[in-house]
């Protein structure tokens, strides 16, 4: 037993709460100790502490045994309350470590969701643009076929612009509606080529 050992058994036994008095009494030789290591300090071992307790008259003979039996209950009171409390650190801590993961990999779980929604979105916004500007490619297919005169009147309500569109105004938009049928951009190749070649009768 260490100093700080010895000073507990002689504080349960109404001697003294000192390590300093403890110490001194070890100096003096009034408790048999042994010097390790400064480290360590002095150790004591227990015979020496009951020897120590029966010159000062606190056990009798009698009851040499029975404070033997007593520092060995402690002891192994001691070492199982310890093991009981290792445990439920050990079991705390596995609960903890369990519930870290899960909110982690939930919450990555989460990130991904709101990725893929946000991926989704886009891409119905870019479907939704398509289907329009094919229904537009289409209607403006099917009605090439109208006279020269009235082309750029028929041109510009199929493009959503107004009667009175400029050239210019026509063309950027049909300049937006070829890149968007551009077979690289994963248009219409057919519509593409018809469209480019209207587009260039048109200039």
């Amino acid at each position: 037993m260490d100093v700080k050992e010895v000073t507990e058994h002689l504080k349960r036994a109404g001697i003294t709460e000192s390590e300093q008095i403890v110490r001194r009494w070890i100096r003096q030789g009034r408790i048999k100790a042994t010097l390790r290591t400064k480290k360590e300090g002095y150790q004591v071992e227990k015979a020496d502490l009951l020897a120590f307790l029966k010159a000062h008259k606190m056990v009798s003979f009698e009851s040499y045994e029975e404070v033997v039996n007593r520092l060995k209950e402690a002891e192994k009171r001691f070492a199982e309350e310890r093991k009981r409390l290792m445990k439920d650190h050990d079991d705390d801590y596995r609960t903890y470590e369990k519930t870290f993961l899960e909110n982690r990999q939930l919450k990555e779980q989460n990130k991904t969701l709101l990725r893929d929604k946000e991926l989704l979105e886009i891409n119905n916004r870019s479907l939704k643009r398509q289907v329009e500007l094919l229904e537009m490619a289409n209607s403006l297919n099917s009605s090439i076929n109208v006279t020269q005169g009235n082309i750029n009147s028929n041109i510009s309500n199929l493009l959503g612009l107004s009667e009175n569109a400029t050239k210019q105004e026509i063309k950027k938009e049909f300049k937006y509606l070829l890149k968007a049928l551009h077979p690289d951009r994963g248009g219409n190749e057919r519509l593409f080529k018809v469209f480019n070649e209207h587009y260039k009768d048109f200039r």
